[in-house]
Formats: C-alpha cells, sequence, structure tokens
C-alpha cells in the first residue's frame, strides 16, 4: 500500500475519461532491480555509506547520477565510486544543499562509447559527517537509507547497520509506518529488506545507540539534554497520528459508500417511481393520437432522455413531409439514377417551427431551374459539422418551441434526473478532489478510502450517464401516452398481426410507415408492406421509395455523423540539533539516469 500506486491510479482514470486516447513511445528504458546499502556507525561520530546500485538499462545511455541532500553544517568525504558491467568515471559537484555525483558509464576501454542494453551496478562509497546526533544519555542515527527523488522505482532495498556495539541494546523504528519491511538482527547489525519502493515514497531508520558505541565522536552533532524520550515521543506521537488517520480515513470510506448508495436511492424513491394507470391492453392496431412523429419519436422511441428526438426522428419527419406531399419523389429513368425529391408549393401556417426547419433544409439544396433536390448530391456535399448545426437546431426548436416546458411536463416530470445528474457531478468532483489532497497532504494513504472513493467516482459516472427515465417520472397520462405508443409498436413489430389486421388502405400504410420509423421498427412494415400490397403500388409509393431506397440511407450516414460530431462537442463540462520528525532523516535524495 502506497501514494504512488493510489496517485497513478486516480491520474490515469482522469485521464482516461477525459481523451479519447493517449499514445506513448519511448526508445529507451532502465530500471533499478535492487540496493543494497551499508550504513557503519563509527566510535567517532562518523557514518560511513555503501551504496551498492543494481541498473539495467535497455537502449543507450551514458550514465548515472546520485544526488544526496546535506543539512547545514552536514560535508560528504572520501567518495568513491566503481562500477560492475561497465567501464566508468565520475566527478562530483555542490549544487546548494546537494552533494550531486554524476557517474559516466562507457562499453569500451577507452571510453568512448556509451552503454547499450546491459545491466550495471554502481558502488558508491563515503563518509557523512554531522549525521549522528549525541545526546548526554544515547545516541542517534536517523537516516533515510532511500529517499523520495528517484526518478524510477527499485524492486527492493536490502539495508546492514553495522553498531560498534551489541544490537540487542539498540532500539529502533523503521518509517513510514505502513511500509513492509522485514527486519533481523544479529550481534552488532540490524538487517532490514523492503518491497518495492516507489518513487516519491522514502525509507528511513531511527535507532537509539548506546553512548558505549563512541569513543570521541567529534564528527558527531553533540547535543546537551537528554534524547531516549524525544525520540520515544516523536515516534509514539507518529503512531497515535498514524492510528488516528487511519480510523478517521475508515469512517469518511463508510460514509463515502453510504453516501454514494443512499442519495440516489433516497432520489429514485421519491421523483423516479411512476404512477400507476389502469390502462391495460396488449396491442393498439391505430395510432394512439394524431401527434407528430417527431413528437412520438422524442417521447416514446428517441434518444436516452425523454423528451430528447433521435436520427429516426429527423428521417420520420421528412417521411411525413413526403406523405403530407410538401415534396414527392421524382420516377426513376434508369437503375443507376439516384433518388430525387420534387419541391412542391407549400403554406408555412400548416407547419410546426421544427418542421419548417427540415422543409427550409431541403429547399435550399434544390436545383432553382428544374426545383429539384438530389438527395445523394446534397449528402456528399455537406459537411458533418454544418449538418451537424442543422440537426442540433432541429432537436432545439422540437424540443424548446413545440414540446416546451410547459407542454413536457404533461408527459413526464425530469426533477429526479436532473438531481441525480448534479449528484454525479458532485461525486466525481469530489471523489477525484478529495483523493488528490488527501495524497499531497496526508502521510499515508488507506486502501478502503481509495476504494470509497473510487467507487463514488464510477457511482457518479453512472449516475451521469442515467437516462432521465430512472430519475425522473412519468405523468399518468404521459404513463398511459408510452404504453398506447409502445403498444402501437408491438402491433407495427408483429408480423402475424399486421397480416391479421392489415391497414385499409395505401395512405394508412403510409402513416403506419411514418410512425413505424419514428419508432424504430420500419423493417417490419415494410416486410408486411411487401406481403400485403402489389409490387407496383409499393414502388410508386413516394413515402415508400424514400425508405427503402438510397435517399433514406444517404441520410441517415450522414445524421450519424452529425450526431457524433454533436457529441463530440458537447450538446445538452545552522544545525539546529534535536531529534528530527518522522521523514525528516539525514541521506535520502534520489538519482536517475541520462
Amino acid at each position: 500500500m502506497n501514494k504512488k500506486i493510489v496517485s497513478i491510479t486516480l491520474i490515469s482514470i482522469f485521464i482516461l475519461a477525459m481523451v479519447p486516447s493517449i499514445a506513448f513511445s519511448e526508445d529507451r528504458s532502465y530500471t533499478i532491480n535492487k540496493a543494497d546499502i551499508q550504513l557503519f556507525v563509527q566510535s567517532d561520530g562518523l557514518l560511513h555509506v555503501k551504496e551498492s546500485l543494481f541498473f539495467s538499462f535497455s537502449g543507450e545511455y551514458n550514465g548515472v547520477y546520485r544526488d544526496i541532500p546535506l543539512k547545514p553544517g552536514q560535508s560528504l568525504k572520501n567518495i568513491n565510486v566503481t562500477t560492475k558491467g561497465a567501464y566508468s568515471s565520475y566527478e562530483v559537484n555542490t549544487e546548494g544543499e546537494y552533494k550531486k555525483i554524476k557517474v559516466y558509464l562507457y562499453s569500451d576501454p577507452e571510453k568512448t562509447k556509451p552503454i547499450t542494453d546491459r545491466d550495471v551496478e554502481v558502488r558508491i562509497e563515503y563518509d557523512f559527517v554531522k549525521v549522528i546526533n549525541v545526546f548526554n544519555d544515547v545516541g542517534e542515527l536517523h537516516y533515510k537509507i532511500w529517499g523520495e527523488e528517484w526518478d524510477v522505482p527499485v524492486d527492493q532495498v536490502t539495508s546492514t547497520v553495522h553498531f560498534n556495539s551489541s544490537s540487542d541494546n539498540i532500539k529502533f523504528w523503521v518509517n513510514p509506518i505502513d511500509l513492509s519491511v522485514e527486519n533481523s538482527t544479529s550481534n552488532s547489525t540490524i538487517t532490514l529488506k523492503t518491497d518495492k519502493i516507489y518513487s516519491g515514497d522514502y525509507f528511513e531508520i531511527r535507532a537509539v545507540v548506546p553512548l558505549s558505541n563512541f569513543d570521541n565522536p567529534i564528527y558527531a552533532n553533540r547535543i546537551n539534554s537528554n534524547g531516549l524520550a524525544k525520540m520515544e515521543k516523536i515516534q509514539q506521537e507518529y503512531v497515535d497520528e498514524y492510528i488516528f488517520i487511519q480510523n478517521l480515513y475508515s469512517l469518511i470510506a463508510i460514509l463515502i459508500v453510504l453516501v454514494s448508495v443512499i442519495i440516489p436511492i433516497s432520489i429514485y424513491l421519491k421523483y423516479g417511481r411512476e404512477p400507476k394507470i389502469r390502462y391495460s391492453a396488449k396491442y393498439e392496431r391505430e395510432p394512439p393520437t394524431n401527434d407528430p412523429p417527431a413528437l412520438v419519436n422524442a417521447l416514446v422511441a428517441g434518444a436516452k432522455d425523454v423528451g430528447e428526438p433521435n436520427i429516426d426522428g429527423f428521417q420520420a419527419t421528412i417521411m411525413d413531409l413526403i406523405n403530407r406531399k410538401v415534396f414527392s419523389i421524382v420516377p426513376k429513368e434508369s437503375e443507376g439514377e439516384s433518388l430525387k425529391l420534387i419541391c412542391n408549393p407549400y403554406s408555412s401556417h400548416d407547419f410546426n417551427q421544427f418542421e419548417l426547419k427540415v422543409i427550409s433544409f431541403l429547399r435550399s439544396k434544390k436545383d432553382f431551374s428544374s426545383n429539384i433536390v438530389d438527395l445523394k448530391k446534397l449528402t456528399e456535399n455537406l459537411d458533418s459539422k454544418r449538418f451537424g448545426n442543422i440537426f442540433n437546431s432541429w432537436k432545439k426548436d422540437l424540443k424548446t418551441k413545440f414540446l416546451g416546458k410547459n407542454s413536457f411536463k404533461k408527459y413526464f416530470i425530469d426533477t429526479g434526473s436532473q438531481l441525480i445528474r448534479t449528484v454525479g457531478n458532485i461525486f466525481i468532483y469530489f471523489s477525484l478532489i478529495v483523493g488528490f489532497l488527501s495524497f499531497i497532504f496526508a502521510f499515508l494513504v488507506l486502501w478502503n478510502l481509495f476504494w470509497a472513493l473510487l467507487f463514488m467516482l464510477i457511482v457518479g459516472i453512472i449516475c451521469r450517464k442515467l437516462s432521465s427515465g430512472i430519475g425522473g417520472r412519468w405523468t399518468e397520462y404521459g404513463k398511459e401516452y408510452d404504453a398506447k405508443w409502445k403498444n402501437f409498436k408491438k402491433y407495427l413489430s408483429d408480423f402475424s398481426l399486421m397480416k391479421e389486421y392489415p391497414p385499409e388502405s395505401i395512405a394508412v400504410w403510409n402513416e403506419y410507415l411514418v410512425y413505424a420509423t419514428a419508432l424504430g421498427v420500419a423493417d417490419k412494415v415494410i416486410k408486411a408492406m411487401k406481403f400485403h400490397l402489389p409490387a407496383e403500388s409499393i414502388e410508386d409509393n413516394s413515402v415508400y421509395r424514400y425508405r427503402s431506397y438510397e435517399g433514406y440511407s444517404y441520410m441517415t450516414s450522414n445524421l450519424q455523423k452529425a450526431s457524433n460530431y454533436t457529441e463530440t462537442k458537447g450538446g445538452s463540462g545552522s544545525y539546529s540539533g534535536g531529534s528530527g520528525d518522522v521523514g525528516g532523516g539525514s541521506g535520502g535524495g534520489g538519482g536517475g539516469a541520462f
């Protein structure tokens, strides 16, 4: 359990939600398979350090670097670097509060060629001055064996701390408390072994060293006070804080899960339960109302939200206009000829605004000399952006100017669906923000809080994606309206019923085909028409020809692109002395490869 995994997971979810795809390319990489850190506490107060870092390189690299932070008064002496698996040279510089060791790696003894695809062990050895604290009662080693500033994770760290006195007399703590560490003692040594440590995490030891370990600690910090009680207090406060935050996070995690479940369910129970109606018929063999097919599509068979029309509604509007003689089909003179519409005279007073939008769109594409619209040329020359704007404007006219808020409430109450989506937005932002802040400001991240935030994030996304029918509800009138039209859809879809109770005339067949298109079952009606009607009467039928031939398919293809366009664009977004705090040990730092 560590912050790095949590951070990567949360950031990955956020990125995948915001962009469709991301491509990464990298022609080289490296790993640190393990690190062996030897610490020798000297009798003069010096800390001798031996670091063995095991790198594995894929691709070409020039070398590695090691940055060691220095607190005021501290220094490094007797620095020496050797390598195994490559020829090398090194340089040491001081930059600000860091001692920077740069190791150049070569594949040839002349040291002219960089390394490529190989494993290299880099050994860095140095004496660390003013790391050991010597109090009146005990000595202290507070040291970061592995720092937060490494560019990549290390798969395993093994550290052996050597003392001049028996390890039985040494009390020690390993931080952070949630780091998985195996420890063992033998004679005058303490051996520590960790699992994988990610970039951004650290590993430190605080050890109480008996004064018998030192003869003349001239390289240590001499502090004229007792230190054991201070160290124990610092570590106990750290443990108490850990337990408090662990319990707090657990409580918060429980609350997050409860809130994520209770609030959406409560909204549904209050606003989403459907009224009961007495209507119980199994089929409707005639259209239940004379409403425009686009309205039936929007309310009964449209997009995921009640009142939101889809492509079928737009197509049904065109077919309805053809059926009402606003347009007619030009008879074909040859087999390969494209479908063409004749623009007939009409009165705008007889049509709704959303219907006039379709009429205006089609007539704007006519050949003014012949008053004819070639549907193939129209769709081939119309880009998706422009078609998307037209389609979006048509939907807006239907929803706001025809259906309207007051009229819509006659059919459906969407208060609950709006609340659920608002709650979904709050859940998404809350889970991401709290997850980020807990990673940045808390000294640990617990899995129960992480999974609770992830659960809330998923619930939030689901709430945003739910159809309005989940949180909202039909009125009694709207539920009966929906039930009747769905029963009419059943009749249109049932070939045996259509065969037994067919429409009485070609005009009724045309009306049924228009509504079937709005309801998404036009293929079933076309099958029944071919069974009942002579081929000649079908082929001369303008409504049938538009729906069955390329006019419909051309328009649907472009409408689908237009729909995708509108969805993409977004429619309806000096050393002071004393024991330091946990995580504040000397050493640490980091490094990488270049």
